[in-house]
């Protein structure tokens, strides 16, 4: 499916600038009588010269113009226009004569020759001319006689023209027509639209005008609303490397559409989706116009007989009223409109998307679009200029974004920076546009320069940047991709930061680059050729540069630089040229095209050039600048971080180590910090600046007590940061979240934290967790060991305890029974009510209630029964029956107060786990997990799908976002400096009612959706953002939502923390909100190329998996039990089936071959089906380029 149709002008409106600029007269019309035969000729040409020069293709690749020559136009006609180029004979005159050719000169050629022959004999001459008198009125007779049906005469804009009329009537018909077809095209619709238009404002429409364009000239973008959803009245730019500016004017009315709909600056309308796009600048045109903004685009009326110069939608939707009037129903029940249900399943047509608008759409019931020219002309201007202003600004910046690139090559303290390091495009802009902030690149300080300070004194958070120095300084980068990359974490996410390449590196290319032209490509691709095959050869010359480069290339740490790209492609064709390939090379999985980074990666695999002591396969993402992992050579600012945690956590006291876990486990609470060796330090920075010397808290912490605290989580978790407890309280119910609190620990401005925030999170990557923290801060502060004494943070409130008990019994009798909305509105306000949060100490935290745990004492029956008789002796189920069943309250709150939907997917874990496999037993299928024990590795790859439908999930889910939402509020009722995640999706109310009614309802009535729903709402889900501002959360239904329940994993968390610590202590925050926005735009950064690279992660490992169970499957002597494959329908395309692959978490395509259709008949699989099979193969799949096709055996 398309993601976005650009549509153009049909000929039939260029075509008046020819027929305007006709004289009265031409030479070689006669003024009277019949056409002859050469005037005919003539007038064929001239008609196709003009006629057919609307038929050219109107884009390039480049989005420009095309002038194609008069073959090229007569290939691009449909062939049922190109036979009627011609003058056909009619078959009443057939065999009466011979035909006269046109396109034949030799005939007139003749006559000039008798003439001027004088060796002819007069008679013979004279009997010449008799018979071509003769034929001459012959073809006048055939032209008199001939009708419009018999005449074959071609003119696209006009089909009734009447070639026996002489030329001054022929041409005042023409121009007639022309008058009338523009008029019905352009000058009528323009006057409905200003109709319309006086409906909606009282303004003039030069006001409008100046209104619309202020705001698109002035157009700007900031850290506070970069990541706001798409919405009516946003700028976008379809392509990196355009400048071609759209509005967007429509956004999807109905779940069927999907579409969004956007104006150019050439005045065309885009049909297109919500990730269609390049760049998207939100907010640009102000709300009093969005009205308007909806009226750009109108449905045409069509005319009978007259070609449409409307464009289809993405659907090509049909109504009654898209008919002439003549031919409209006047039962519209009768009139059938195929209308689309939303997913594209049919096939998609080049030819149509360029030509339908225009001949073929004639007098059909398909919906063309237009943009009336009075709506035109109140923003093109504005667009084409700002335009242009970009351009303008690309050659002003290459100039000082070199010298800034030159000065940003030292940090803090002034010293060469040899690694490559992230910076905000903001701050870049932030440089550029105040020059008096690069002194302030000088100033030393005392900050380490290990990790990410996080307080600054260049203030780039407050400003708004133009929209055009923004996309002129993504050009500038762009073209200078030696010295900067470009982080693009997503489509249609507006790139916020980018990476500074050192100097030395650029050095580097441009020697090997000089080495590779003079034959140095031959050479090493000579070598891998010889490595691979297992001979002892010597290493060429800049090989392991050459190396890192195809590493950089594999994971994208650069991007346009064609150069080098091309030289690194041409190796690895020439490797793959000279190669022997194997006998069974059909059968292995392809790659996605001959040069693709997976090939590279396994080029480098076959060298031994990625190889470590451990194991023969690394994962890319470890490679990527962008996620900044300590090891592999990447950063050195990175590894000397992580070498700081490990000295850290070396230089803990053992008796302390030693203590933890005793009944008097107080070891790791009260050890003396004191005990760190004061003379040892690293890099200058003593360990003792990293903590606090006592808990900063300990005036305003309390003791919990003795109440169960129950931290549930997976049986392989790695920072238990959070529990829940409940208990009485007279006649409530006491639920408390309890909250590990590292902030206490650890000093807001030493080396630890800065480190901290330059990770922004721990990173979950497949071979094991880089963490936020070191380890000690874990062992400090972490929950879930009982009889330890714990710093926590908690959020409490109190609920009424014969509401609660009540509903859990109605749920008992009844396991359907919901909540009423009038139960919800009284939780809610006793939540709002009663809400505390507090520091304290905990310590009694039970051992084993993991999420299986939990799911297995929820369910056990005979425990329920005993509850239900009230005689139920087991605590620890009776306070975990109670949250599960108070979780399913606050879930409906969510629900039926905020209009909250869950999209609960399943969820993907791929694990590396030891290989305990026997050999050659080496693919084990059990339930929903599959493992596999690659060649060369010394781990399995375990891939295991987990249900998202779990009762010990959903309890901690709603807790965690209950407790999230009460310290959001907490801090905006008390003025607290926040950050606050929201999700905002704009859309129009009529399609959030459709959404309610079609969807929505059935999630909260606890139905099963349709895969086409689960679609649609994979399709509306957004983003969410980080804000300083409080605001809605539309996919959670909370109107203000903050993170502070995972403060080891998350710095959000960590910051939240310290704010509201500085609260209840009375305090001034230390953290202001200029340094939080600062904070955001990092951490949201960060966060993106997290998830993007996670995906690489799951995908490369997959890859794996399929690569060795092909392999290991085509062996016949490997006795492998195949794969059953299910294969979900969601789509097709040509030639292939749109699928997701059932427990792998991924979606590929599923060719449509011979073999296939022997089992199955494509009009008998419909979108949602499922193709189940043990013959399904991977034939071809890259997990950089995200291709993955399966083949029917």
């Amino acid at each position: 499916m398309l993601t976005a149709r650009r549509h153009i002008v049909p000929t039939s409106l260029r075509l008046i600038r020819y027929h305007s600029k006709i004289p009265e007269k031409k030479p070689w019309l006669p003024s009277e009588g019949i056409i002859d035969p050469e005037d005919a000729r003539t007038f064929i040409k001239s008609t196709r010269k003009t006629d057919f020069k609307g038929y050219e293709k109107p884009f390039s690749a480049s989005n420009g113009r095309r002038n194609f020559s008069r073959e090229e136009r007569n290939n691009d006609l449909p062939k049922n226009l190109l036979k009627s180029r011609k003058v056909v004979i009619p078959d009443s005159l057939r065999g009466q004569y011979k035909p006269f050719d046109f396109s034949n000169k030799s005939t007139t050629k003749k006559l000039q020759k008798t003439k001027t022959n004088p060796n002819r004999s007069s008679k013979q001459g004279e009997d010449d001319l008799i018979e071509d008198s003769e034929n001459k009125q012959k073809i006048q007779a055939i032209v008199r006689n001939s009708n419009r049906t018999d005449t074959e005469f071609f003119n696209p804009s006009n089909q009734t023209l009447d070639l026996r009329l002489n030329n001054k009537t022929l041409f005042e018909q023409i121009r007639n027509s022309e008058k009338d077809r523009m008029s019905k095209r352009y000058s009528d619709p323009s006057e409905e639209w200003l109709k319309i238009f006086k409906t909606i404002t009282t303004s003039k429409i030069t006001t409008v005008k100046k209104s619309i364009s202020k705001a698109i000239k002035e157009a700007s973008i900031s850290t506070s609303n970069v990541h706001r959803a798409l919405a009516v009245g946003d700028l976008v730019v379809f392509s990196d490397d355009s400048i071609l500016f759209a509005i967007v004017v429509a956004a999807p009315k109905s779940i069927e559409s999907q579409m969004y709909t956007f104006v150019d600056s050439k005045g065309e309308v885009i049909f297109g989706s919500a990730n269609s796009f390049a760049f998207r600048f939100p907010g640009v045109i102000p709300k009093e116009h969005h009205e308007l903004l909806g009226t750009f685009v109108q449905l045409e009326k069509k005319y009978l007989d007259v070609p449409p110069v409307g464009l289809t939608n993405m659907e090509f939707s049909k109504s009654n009223e898209a008919l002439p009037k003549e031919l409209q129903v006047q039962d519209v029940e009768q009139h059938v409109s195929a209308l689309s249900d939303g997913i594209n399943f049919s096939e998609s047509t080049d030819f149509v998307v360029a030509q339908a608008t225009s001949q073929l759409l004639t007098n059909s019931d398909v919906n063309t679009y237009i943009i009336p020219t009075a709506a035109r002309s109140l923003y093109t201007d504005a667009l084409t200029s700002i335009g242009v202003e970009v351009f303008n600004e690309v050659s002003k910046m290459k100039s000082n974004l070199e010298i800034l690139h030159k000065r940003l090559q030292f940090d803090e303290n002034g010293d060469l920076i040899n690694t490559p390091r992230p910076i905000s495009i903001f701050e870049i802009l932030n440089y550029l546009e105040d020059e008096s902030s690069w002194n302030k690149l000088k100033l030393e300080s005392t900050m380490s320069s290990l990790g990410k300070p996080l307080e600054t004194d260049i203030n780039f958070t407050d400003r708004k940047y133009s929209v055009t120095k923004y996309l002129a300084l993504i050009s500038s980068l762009r073209r200078q991709s030696r010295n900067w990359n470009i982080i693009y974490p997503s489509r249609s996410t507006l790139p916020v930061s980018a990476t500074i390449l050192p100097i030395s590196r650029n050095q580097l290319i441009h020697r090997v680059l000089s080495y590779l032209k003079d034959g140095g490509d031959s050479e090493f691709a000579t070598y891998c050729i010889e490595k691979a095959e297992g001979k002892d050869v010597a290493k060429p010359q800049h090989y392991y540069t050459l190396v890192q480069l195809f590493k950089d290339y594999i994971i994208g740490n650069f991007s346009n630089d064609l150069a080098l790209e091309a030289a690194l492609a041409s190796i690895i064709r020439m490797v793959d040229t000279r190669q022997k390939h194997p006998e069974n090379a059909d059968t292995k999985i392809k790659y996605s095209y001959e040069y693709s980074k997976a090939r590279a990666y396994d080029m480098l695999n076959d060298i031994g050039a990625i190889e470590t002591a451990a194991d023969s396969r690394i994962d890319p993402i470890h490679w990527s600048n962008s996620l900044n992992l300590p090891g592999h050579n990447v950063s050195a600012m990175s590894d000397a971080s992580d070498s700081y945690f490990k000295y850290v956590d070396s230089n803990v006291p053992k008796e302390v180590v030693l203590e933890k876990g005793s009944d008097s486990a107080v070891g790791l609470d009260k050890f003396s910090l004191e005990s760190f060796n004061k003379e040892e330090t690293l890099q200058g920075v003593s360990m003792l600046e990293d903590f606090n010397s006592s808990d900063p808290l300990e005036s305003i912490r309390e003791d919990f007590g003795d109440v169960p605290i129950y931290c549930i989580d997976s049986e392989d978790a790695h920072e238990v940061d959070d529990g829940i407890s409940i208990h009485t309280n007279g006649d409530n119910y006491v639920l408390t979240v309890h909250v590990a609190n590292p902030t206490s620990y650890i000093n807001s401005n030493s080396t630890i934290n800065s480190i901290a925030f330059g990770r922004a999170s721990t990173s979950y990557v497949n071979e094991g967790p880089f963490f936020m923290f070191p380890e000690l801060i874990t062992k400090l502060s972490a929950l879930g060991e009982d009889g330890k004494q714990t710093r926590t943070y908690s959020v409490e409130y109190q609920l009424n305890k014969s509401l609660v008990d009540e509903f859990i019994l109605q749920k008992l009798s009844d396991s359907t029974f919901k909540p009423s909305l009038s139960l919800c509105e009284q939780i809610m306000k006793q939540i709002d009510d009663s809400v505390k949060v507090k520091f304290r100490v905990a310590k009694n935290f039970p051992i084993g209630f993991t999420y299986n745990k939990v799911n297995e004492v929820l369910s056990n029956k005979s425990l329920v029964q005993s509850y239900k008789e009230n005689n139920c002796g087991d605590e620890h189920f009776s306070n975990l029956f109670k949250l599960h069943n108070i979780s399913t309250i606050l879930r409906q709150v969510r629900h039926q107060l905020g209009g909250a939907f869950d999209n609960n997917s399943d969820n993907l874990k791929i694990k590396l786990t030891q290989n305990n496999h026997e050999s050659g037993s080496n693919i084990n299928i059990k339930d929903r997990t599959y493992s596999i024990s690659p060649q060369n590795l010394s781990k399995s790859i375990q891939i295991e799908t987990s249900s998202a439908d779990s009762n010990s999930v959903d309890l901690v889910t709603e807790f965690m976002l209950f407790a999230n939402y009460s310290s959001a509020k907490f801090a905006k009722d008390n003025g607290i400096n926040f950050v606050y995640r929201t999700q905002d999706r704009s859309f129009p109310p009529e399609l959030v009612k459709e959404l309610e009614n079609k969807i929505i309802s059935k999630l909260h009535a606890g139905e099963q959706i349709s895969l086409e729903a689960q679609q649609v709402l994979r399709f509306f889900s957004r983003t969410a953002a980080l804000t300083t501002q409080p605001e809605f959360h539309d996919g959670i239904g909370i109107d203000k939502y903050g993170w502070v329940t995972s403060p080891l994993r998350r710095y959000v968390d960590v910051l939240n923390h310290w704010s509201i610590a500085d609260f209840l202590l009375g305090k001034e925050s230390h953290i202001s909100e200029r340094t939080l926005k600062g904070a955001i735009t990092h951490i949201q950064s960060k966060g993106m190329v997290e998830k993007k690279m996670q995906t690489i992660s799951n995908k490369f490992w997959l890859s794996l998996f399929f690569k060795e169970y092909t392999n290991r499957i085509n062996d016949k002597a490997s006795n492998v039990q195949p794969i059953t494959f299910r294969l979900i329908v969601v789509g097709r395309k040509s030639g292939f089936i749109n699928v997701e692959l059932s427990g792998f978490g991924v979606r590929g395509l599923l060719e449509v071959t011979p073999k296939f259709l022997e089992d199955y008949t494509l009009d008998n699989i419909h979108l949602g089906d499922v193709l189940e099979s043990d013959r399904f193969r991977v034939s071809r799949m890259d997990f950089i380029e995200d291709t993955l096709e399966f083949v029917y055996i």
